[in-house]
């Protein structure tokens, strides 16, 4: 009684085993076909720095140093600007007014 299961689950895992086998032996063959033949790689050249007395350090500070030049124009600029808010949504009869301002001061 017990060899009969034992038969039937030897038979069903040497037929899985058979496909197992045969989907590995079709799978190097898929690969290389796929692949082709390998190249030697070349190597690389390394490229000189065109400006050698001009490091990396020394033009990151300068580029670093006219951001904050520039920032510093635009908050003195933008600290003396005068600002006028106008809301025109509960009273769009003062459009006419507004425009009337702005060509005026603009």
């Amino acid at each position: 009684r017990t060899l009969a299961p034992m038969a039937v689950s030897t038979q069903s895992s040497m037929i899985k085993k058979g496909a197992i086998d045969q989907l590995a032996s079709r799978a190097p063959a898929v690969h290389q076909a796929t692949s082709g033949p390998r190249q030697a790689k070349k190597v690389g050249l390394k490229r000189q720095r065109s400006q050698k007395s001009f490091s990396r350090a020394a033009r990151a500070r300068t580029a670093a140093l006219a951001r904050v030049v520039e920032a510093e124009k635009a908050r003195a600029t933008l600290q003396n600007l005068q600002a006028i808010v106008i809301n025109l949504d509960r009273r769009p009869d003062r459009m006419e007014g507004c425009v009337a301002r702005l060509e005026e001061h603009c």
